[in-house]
């Protein structure tokens, strides 16, 4: 896979024209390079995975100032998205230690449920870090994977670039760098741990192109399926971002090179027979429940409309060394959503890479499968600088096509960021070669300009450490002591104030930081409307209503007859047996309001509580 070999190139030569050396197999002995070899390359490896913990170690290492106290900052109405997947972890450690269903759970939105592979369950790495979860608590768990599925993303970048496509041993160490820590990782760290932790695919994409060598086949489709199951129950989203990328990829190289295509179908439809026969199998019942299942939803009609501005690409990620967070906010849906931000220069970096190596296929190909992604990156229709022009774009008839109805169509730009990186160290690959070609006398002049040139292109990419805040007001002791026990029946829920929802699901937090022990009414999480669409949450009711705008307001609400009757049907739809209030910024209104609700309330510990 190294070499694209192109009929019109000599043997021995490279594409971009480097004569490679011509060693014979009789030349030297086996035994008198493979254990070198192997160990040499062993050490490169354990320096460049080392050099990638350490650079996510300095993004992430905020989060460990106060274990388990502090979580990534989502900026502006993100910062719920981290106690959602605390609360996902939780409930996933429970179902591990007393086999339950981890798909499905009624311990949030009661008595409804939530469907959590209609959502991000993340139950790939949920299960395997279950004993984390269990000893250090959900908060170090969700702090962990955003640390480590960095390093893990760079790392297999690295092994399938340093395996199959460059020889350099730091044009693969750049690429996986590049690939792990993109500008558009790096935002998903505040929030999203289902997009950040990608680090199966690479390994998919490599094993399914090796389904074009002779032979195993079956073993190779067998692993191939695993993998891909697996990563479906991490995240499916950024799968089919790749998924759509690679059939992108596949019919643009076809295009180009039609002949070699269609004498490699037979093996790669084997292999892909037996990957596809494999994950099916492995992922019947999970896909059954999230498009047939309880609560689940066949479109999410809020999310196919956003689409990245075309001036964002040449942007300067907040996140970078070189950024500012007051910067370009207008240009991404939020801080979260960075997806796009990949600099003037870097951007005219893998221009001239692929002007330079247009002679491979590969690089062809790689070509137009970014310009196909950048266009439906944009969306609907084209905006440039917050300039929305109209222009009609593909999006506005493919975002009406099942699937594609519940792609946010921006993140499509992290793939074109994953091709920038690949590009970049196909460059920097053959920059080496020729280098090393043209060099006299050991001269090292060509080469110290040419990573000036290179370091000065690169370092606006270089991430800041994500800033971080602490986890906000304590659960309070009536919880993590178990007295809310005698209070709540089985198959009953405890109603957090305020009302866990999108915008304040710190109730959830309750619940997760003590293994999800109960239910409660509510949540953060998408599920059906009337229709069977996709809405955030259940449909509103009058009291959830009543008590959310206390909450954002402060202002203590005026209580009606009629609010009483409308709060007592909505309790007992939500089979709540006890209503609890802790710490909050506007206590007073609550409790005040909820007085007159439910009439007067008992202090209990470090909570005001209204049993029902």
């Amino acid at each position: 896979m190294r070499a694209d070999p192109e009929a019109d190139v000599e043997p021995g030569v490279r594409e971009s024209g480097v004569r490679e050396p011509d060693v014979r197999e009789s030349d030297v002995r086996e035994s008198d390079v493979r254990e070198p070899g192997v160990r040499t390359h062993r050490r490169q490896d354990a320096v460049v995975y080392l050099a990638y913990l350490a650079l996510s170690g300095w993004v992430t290492g905020r989060l460990w100032l106060g274990l388990g106290d502090r979580m990534t900052d989502g900026g502006k109405g993100g910062n719920e998205d981290i106690r959602l997947f605390e609360w996902y972890f939780a409930y996933v450690a429970r179902a591990v230690r007393q086999l339950e269903n981890p798909f499905v759970t009624h311990l949030q939105n009661m008595p409804d449920g939530v469907n959590l592979m209609s959502n991000t369950g993340m139950v790939g790495l949920g299960v395997p870090l279950a004993p984390v979860t269990w000893l250090a608590g959900p908060t170090v768990t969700a702090n962990l994977v955003v640390c480590l599925a960095l390093f893990a993303t760079a790392s297999a970048w690295y092994f399938v670039l340093s395996r199959y496509l460059v020889a350099s041993p730091l044009a693969a160490a750049l690429g996986g760098a590049l690939c792990g820590f993109s500008p558009g990782m790096v935002a998903h760290t505040r929030g999203h741990l289902n997009f950040i932790a990608q680090f199966l695919i690479p390994l998919i994409i490599a094993l399914a192109l090796r389904m074009r060598e002779p032979g195993r086949h079956v073993r190779r489709g067998i692993w191939l399926g695993a993998l891909v199951a697996w990563q479906v129950l991490i995240g499916e989203e950024a799968l089919f971002l790749y998924f759509v990328a690679s059939g992108v990829f596949v019919a643009g190289y076809a295009l180009l090179r039609p002949r070699e295509v269609r004498d490699l179908v037979p093996r790669f439809l084997t292999g892909l027979a037996v990957a596809a026969g494999t994950a099916l199998v492995l992922l019947g019942y999970p896909l059954w429940l999230q498009f047939f299942g309880p609560q689940s939803y066949h479109t999410v009609p809020f999310v196919s409309g956003h689409g990245a501005d075309l001036a964002s690409y040449l942007a300067t990620p907040q996140l970078a060394l070189t950024g500012s967070q007051s910067a370009n906010v207008d240009l991404a849906l939020n801080a979260a959503e960075e997806n796009t931000f990949y600099t003037i220069p870097y951007v005219v970096l893998a221009g001239v890479v692929a002007i330079w190596l247009w002679r491979s296929t590969m690089v062809r190909a790689l070509v137009v499968t970014a310009g196909v992604l950048v266009l439906l990156s944009l969306g609907k229709t084209l905006e440039v600088a917050g300039h929305h022009t109209g222009v009609p774009l593909p999006w506005r008839v493919l975002a009406e096509l099942p699937l594609l109805d519940s792609v946010l169509p921006a993140r499509f730009g992290l793939v074109v960021g994953t091709i920038l990186a690949i590009l970049t160290a196909l460059g920097v690959d053959a920059a080496m070669a020729g280098l090393r070609a043209s060099e006299v006398g050991g001269s090292r002049v060509p080469r110290f300009v040419a990573g000036g040139l290179l370091l000065a292109v690169l370092l606006p990419l270089v991430p800041r450490p994500v800033p971080t805040i602490p986890v906000g007001f304590p659960v309070p002791d009536f919880v993590t002591s178990g007295q809310w026990r005698p209070y709540v029946r089985d198959g009953r829920s405890l109603v957090p104030i305020p009302f866990p929802d999108v915008k304040d699901a710190s109730g959830l937090r309750w619940a997760a930081v003590t293994g999800v022990p109960f239910a409660v009414p509510g949540g953060y999480f998408i599920g059906p409307d009337a229709e069977g669409r996709g809405r955030f949450g259940p449909p509103p009711r009058p009291t959830f209503e009543l008590l959310s705008a206390v909450a954002a307001t402060g202002k203590r609400a005026e209580v009606s007859d009629a609010d009483r009757e409308t709060a007592r049907a909505d309790l007992a739809h939500w089979r709540a047996d006890v209503v609890v209030l802790g710490r909050h910024r506007h206590v007073d209104a609550l409790r005040q309001t909820l007085d007159a609700l439910l009439g007067p309330s008992r202090r209990v510990s470090d909570v005001w509580l209204w049993d029902l």
